[in-house]
């Protein structure tokens, strides 16, 4: 099974440490493949290195990605932080 959305970033420091860790921490309680990809640049959503070196900033478009066992679930969870900006900001 495969599933994608797009968000948009908009909590103000856009995703610094605290942010990566959660997006990494969610993914991986998931059995599928997580990624993120804002144009060429992709970033598995498992791999806080990865996320981090995308330097992904407010305002920016990202696409969530996910294939594999429960790929629906993986992609609500993780945009879920984005809307929520991640619990910083309300």
């Amino acid at each position: 099974m495969n599933a994608r959305t797009e968000v948009i970033v908009s909590n103000d420091n856009g995703v610094h440490v605290r942010p990566a860790t959660q997006i990494v921490e969610t993914a991986n309680r998931f059995a599928c493949r997580i990624i993120l990809r804002r144009g060429d640049e992709e970033a598995n959503a498992k791999s806080v290195i990865e996320v981090l070196q995308m330097a992904i900033l407010q305002g920016e478009r990202i696409e969530v990605i996910a294939e594999g066992k429960g790929a629906d679930r993986g992609v609500k969870a993780i945009v879920a932080l984005f809307d929520e900006k991640f619990g910083f900001e309300k």
